[in-house]
């Protein structure tokens, strides 16, 4: 793009939600690191826009959260450009030349009859009007393909970062530490966190009956009783919603983490967890199957005794010290994306979009 080309707006809103946040971050350092030519907006607050605009930047603020009223709080407020990159699937109205990630279909999952069509219909409308489609796991793109009746060559799979300083900072203290006797689970209380069937199991195994614990994080003790958990059995503990460093303090004592969702498009904690040498036990999300290192001991996340059985064999694995042995981590580590090559990966797929070409 020459320096009077077209203009591209980022969606940067996304400063406080989960893997949009993840996505959104390591795109902008990327592209800080390349500083791509061209006329770059970067709308969203100032407190996150402000640590990333590179030179050819500008930052357009705007103090809105991305999901309030569903998304179409700044509706026909997106700032004019020839084209408008969503790093979420919820976006608000507008009618300018868009790319859109699909993170993730969870929200197909709602229990609600009602509310699951207007879910759908709103990513239908969402994907119709996306010149390109990103996503971040292979199975969602399959998904998107054979359901939403999408282009096969108007969707990339992206390759998603972990933050490798965070990660870094756990393995270094995790060696000078021991492990204190506690599973840990990491993300939202919702319904495809599978937390009933994880606790069900949790009390079933041989790692609870000696006094190990499980610790959930974050969500809160009212979201889980809406989840049909009123009463926290012995050992199970909330550790509600963490920030960077007591996200990092958990799994620096942890003896494993666990992750038993139903459905994921990614599964940020996995993948977090073995780049810091935390032993994984895992349902088979995208983190574990399709970008993950061979061997993490993974489970039927339907099944409450598969699920038990996973769990002790990954303490029994990491306590005997033969996790690593079993799960290849070197290699997977050294060839893990960089925010640098994210933002590759968006800019090769933007190429492909009119207003770009």
């Amino acid at each position: 793009m020459a320096e009077d080309g077209p203009a591209v707006l980022i969606d940067a809103r996304w400063a406080h939600h989960s893997g949009a946040t993840t996505f959104t971050r390591s795109l902008l350092q990327g592209l800080g690191q390349i500083d791509p030519p061209g006329r770059w907006l970067l709308w969203g607050p100032t407190s996150f826009i402000e640590q990333f605009v590179w030179s050819g930047a500008v930052h357009v603020p705007t103090p809105v959260d991305p999901v309030s009223w569903f998304g179409q709080k700044s509706a026909f407020r997106v700032p004019r450009a020839d084209l408008v990159v969503h790093p979420h699937q919820t976006r608000p109205l507008h009618f300018l030349p868009a790319a859109s990630c699909v993170l993730d279909l969870i929200q197909l999952q709602d229990p609600s009859p009602p509310i699951r069509l207007a879910k759908s219909l709103r990513l239908r409308a969402s994907v119709r009007a996306a010149k390109v489609l990103f996503t971040i796991a292979s199975s969602v793109r399959d998904e998107l393909i054979a359901d939403f009746h999408v282009d096969p060559s108007s969707v990339a799979v992206l390759r998603l970062p972990v933050d490798g300083d965070s990660s870094a900072r756990v393995e270094v203290r995790r060696r000078t530490s021991s492990p204190q006797q506690y599973l840990l689970a990491v993300g939202r209380f919702d319904r495809h966190k599978n937390l009933l069937r994880l606790i069900e199991a949790f009390t079933h195994t041989r790692f609870a009956a000696r006094g190990g614990a499980l610790h959930l994080a974050g969500g809160t003790v009212e979201q889980l009783a809406r989840l049909g958990i009123a009463v926290l059995p012995p050992g199970v503990r909330v550790l509600s919603r963490l920030d960077q460093a007591g996200l990092e303090d958990a799994m620096v004592g942890a003896t494993a983490l666990v992750q038993a969702s139903l459905v994921e498009g990614y599964g940020l904690p996995v993948a977090e967890a073995l780049l810091a040498m935390v032993p994984v036990a895992s349902s088979p999300v995208p983190a574990v199957s399709e970008f993950g290192p061979p061997g993490v001991p993974t489970f039927d996340p339907r099944s409450v005794a598969s699920i038990g059985e996973v769990i002790d064999e990954t303490v029994d694995l990491a306590e005997e010290g033969r996790y690593w042995q079993r799960v290849d981590r070197t290699a997977w580590a050294a060839s893990r994306p960089t925010p640098r090559t994210l933002a590759e990966q968006v800019l090769a797929a933007l190429s492909t979009a009119g207003p770009m070409r």
